[in-house]
Order: C-alpha cells, then structure tokens, then sequence
C-alpha cells in the first residue's frame, strides 16, 4: 500500500490497507521513496497509531468510508506535507485529469483474471480523467454482470458500489490505471504546478481493463474528520 504525508507526524491512506493486518499496528513507513532499489534520501519511521474510519466496514459489499490515518512515531522532517483539497471544492471546476502514483502491478487485468503481478522498482504515475460518478457506477455494474455472465442481473443493477464518498478516475477503452498495490496512494489534480490531492486509491474491479475504472476515497468529505483526529491527538499530548 501506499500514502501520503499530509502532516509531519501523520500519513494520509486506505483503511482496507490497515484493518485486520496480522500484526496489529506494528508497520514501518517509509518516506521519500522514488526508487525502491535506493534508499538514499528516505526515511523509515514505526507507526505509533493507526486511525480507520469509523464509517468503514469491510464486512459490507462497498467500500465506502475506505481511509485512515497513520501517526508517525516521530514527525519527519525536511519533506514537503501533501496539499489536501478543500471541503466545498467542486471537481468540475478543476481540471478534469488528475494524477495517481504508486507501486503497484503494471499488468492489467479484468475482473476475475489473473496475469500475475508486477512490481516495478521505480515509482510510476499515470494522469487520467474524472468520470462521473452515476456513469463510473453503471460501468461497473455492468463489469460485474458480464463476469458473472448475466447471473444476478436484476439484484446487481440495483447496487450502488459508487457512494458519495467516492470519485472514480480512468479511461472507457482501459489500458491505464491504478491497479493492486496502488492503494492507499494519492489522487491528485494539478493546477499552475501546485498538486492538491483528492482522492486515496480504493479499489476496482480488475485493472486497466476497458468499462471498469478506478475507485478513489473523496477526500473533501474526510477533511473534517481528518482535522479532528489530528487537533484531538495534538491535545491529549500537551503537556499541561
């Protein structure tokens, strides 16, 4: 999985990537990875807490609410913070084509399909278009009923695997998009040079595949939730 460091002491991620790990909360984040063979110019740091969202349940058939915080146990230093959208923003009034980074499989797939994984060493971007979330919802659906073969139609046309709290992001004919390993990673748009982020990877049904894209945390409805969190920590660490 990946993150962002949206404060010097807390990582910014994907709750499917930390609920129900074997070994609790007991991870190493590595910060300032561009090339995993060189590890120049990083710094690992433990975690002290991690924070899924309440909302989140993996026990439903969506993955709404699918972020969480992770606090460094030391803040780091000399390393540019993430720049987090703002509540309120409208994503039709930025440019449409964002940004999403990571280190997961570059062979793509269709849901149900199994190519192998791929892990490059190098960290690897792709820009791609914001859908709209009804038609990112219906592409899915449909997705889903072809690799079932038309079993469940009438119950899987009812379904809403795109919530509120989502933003889907790719391209109709497929051929690039995040895909297993990515998650937790930014979303990002880009405007006069300056990346905001708005989404955290979440999930898809297969990868690059045509009709299928990509599934990201709206981030803009957490902003208030992930302030909290951080204020909340901030005071039950002072020292009076």
């Amino acid at each position: 999985c990946g993150g962002s460091l949206i404060h010097p002491e807390w990582v910014l991620t994907a709750a499917h990537c930390v609920v129900g790990l074997p070994f609790g909360d007991k991870i190493d984040l590595v910060v300032g990875a561009h090339d995993l063979a060189d590890t120049d110019g990083t710094v690992r740091v433990q975690a002290s807490k991690i924070i899924p969202h309440e909302g989140y349940n993996p026990d439903v058939n969506n993955m709404d609410s699918d972020i969480a915080l992770i606090k460094l146990a030391k803040p780091v230093k000399n390393f540019t913070k993430v720049n987090l959208v703002e509540s309120g923003s409208k994503l039709d009034e930025v440019p449409n084509t964002t940004r999403v980074i990571g280190w997961g499989n570059v062979r793509g797939s269709k849901v149900g399909e199994d190519n192998g994984f791929e892990r490059p060493e190098v960290l690897q971007q792709v820009d791609l278009p914001l859908v709209n979330n009804n038609d990112c919802n219906r592409s899915l659906i449909e997705t889903l009923i072809e690799a079932n073969g038309g079993q469940g139609a009438d119950q899987l046309e009812g379904m809403k695997l795109v919530t509120d709290n989502m933003i889907c992001a790719g391209l109709p004919q497929g051929g690039k998009d995040s895909c297993q390993g990515d998650s937790g990673g930014p979303l990002f748009v880009t405007s006069a040079g300056k990346f905001t982020q708005v989404g955290v990877v979440s999930f898809g049904l297969g990868c690059a595949a045509a009709n299928s894209y990509g599934v990201y945390t709206k981030v803009q409805n957490f902003n208030d939730w992930i302030d909290t969190h951080i204020a909340r920590d901030y005071v039950e660490n002072v020292d009076i």
